[in-house]
């Protein structure tokens, strides 16, 4: 009798477990953020998951951002600096990918400058990985790494000291910093994506 009834128990609770399964499959929710931790016993598995949704957060634009450059150092023949921008806006946004970098002199007048983006060789490990969606909270940061050679290439006597450098920010306009980095090779600079 017992295990007749242990029996049922377990069928019905089949049942209700599939009931629940097909109601949420039917439902017409838009998708939603969904975790899942699987851990298994010798002979036992159990699957938990939790659902949450998140408010999606619109792209940065430049009005919004405070950026700085910042040397970070440098060595045989390199320097290297850190660009970030920080979400001063009243709610969080998303940044991905590169920025662009142009440099200017004192007069204002464009330096020839050359940007390569690149996923790795940077010193900080946070730098070398491919492109990825990065929220600011607000307040928040991203930054990218970048490097530029110090010694003359080629046919250069000297490496033009810029003023000034606008930063191209993913789907808005240019904002303008100023510095006085030198990068030789014709303005040559490397640039991570960016990164929290």
């Amino acid at each position: 009798m017992r295990r007749l009834f242990t029996l049922l128990v377990l069928v019905a609770a089949f049942f209700a477990g599939g009931y629940v399964f097909t109601t949420r499959g039917n439902n017409n929710i838009a998708p939603t953020t969904t975790t899942t931790v699987e851990s298994t016993t010798s002979s036992t598995t159990s699957s938990t998951t939790s659902s949450t949704t998140q408010p999606s957060a619109s792209a940065c634009v430049s009005d919004l951002l405070n950026s700085t450059v910042s040397p970070t150092g440098g060595g045989l023949g390199n320097a290297t600096f850190q660009i970030s921008l920080q979400n001063t806006g009243a709610a969080p946004c998303t940044l991905k990918g590169f920025v662009g970098v142009r440099l200017f002199d004192a007069s204002g007048a464009l330096l020839p400058t050359t940007v390569v983006n690149s996923t790795s060789g940077f010193a900080d490990p946070a730098a070398n990985h491919a492109p990825t969606l990065v929220t600011l909270a607000i307040g928040g940061k991203a930054f990218a790494s970048g490097i530029y050679p110090t010694v003359p290439a080629g046919s250069e006597r000297t490496c033009a000291i810029a003023a000034s450098m606008t930063i191209g920010v993913p789907q808005s306009a240019p904002i303008t910093v100023p510095t006085t980095m030198s990068p030789c090779n014709h303005g040559l600079i490397r640039l991570s994506p960016l990164f929290s």
